[in-house]
């Protein structure tokens, strides 16, 4: 919104469209769509919200930023769903252009297969986060690509503590593994115990991490 007066007029909106193929029982598909065919049918879809907008005398005219959202296909992915198209619509319908976000979890063979630098060091910091613990530890890690280039990761660690002091060295040991293993882009580190949130440990890109105790 922009004033104008004493106003608030509307000057632009965006708008994000999901799909979700499912089958007629609104199970999940046993064989993911071919992506061609749901990139063709977000463009129809694109066209079709636009030109429904043109028909709201308050919306009318008014430019429009819409996405296409791939909802969470499991069988191409357990995290979640990423965006596939976007079209800036400004009187008519814009350039609508193929968006490339890929969602990997680490470790799995798709991960790897993508970025094995990064599964790499993950593999490390995987190891010596297990060899700092005296009882089991779970690490998941998350990671969002761009055109093919990784530009964060949230990594779940699942401790198994008995004392705070136990809880300090694993948090040190964390943030230490962190700023040596990776380097170009965010991590975030939620720290777990008993299913309760412990600490949060997070590194910018360029950054050294810093730790949060909750």
């Amino acid at each position: 919104y922009l004033r104008e007066g004493d106003e608030y007029v509307i000057s632009g909106i965006s708008l994000a469209i999901v799909l979700d193929p499912r089958n007629e029982d609104n199970s999940r598909l046993t064989t993911s769509l071919d992506d061609q065919t749901v990139e063709e049918y977000g463009r129809q879809t694109i066209s079709k919200l636009y030109e429904y907008l043109q028909t709201k005398k308050d919306l009318k005219d008014v430019p429009a930023n819409i996405c296409v959202y791939y909802a969470t296909n499991t069988n191409e992915s357990d995290i979640n769903g990423r965006y596939i198209l976007k079209s800036y619509c400004d009187g008519s319908v814009g350039n609508i252009e193929t968006l490339d976000y890929k969602n990997y979890m680490f470790t799995s063979t798709e991960a790897t297969a993508a970025d094995e630098d990064t599964a790499s060091q993950f593999e490390i910091f995987k190891s010596n986060m297990k060899k700092a613990a005296t009882e089991a530890v779970g690490v998941i890690g998350y990671g969002r690509y761009k055109n093919g280039q990784i530009q964060s990761m949230k990594i779940n660690l699942k401790v198994n503590i008995k004392t705070y002091t136990e809880l300090l060295y694993l948090i040190s040991t964390a943030a230490d593994e962190l700023n040596t293993q990776f380097s170009g882009f965010d991590i975030k580190v939620l720290v777990s115990s008993q299913d309760q949130l412990e600490a949060l440990i997070v590194k910018d890109k360029g950054e050294d991490a810093k730790s949060i105790l909750l």
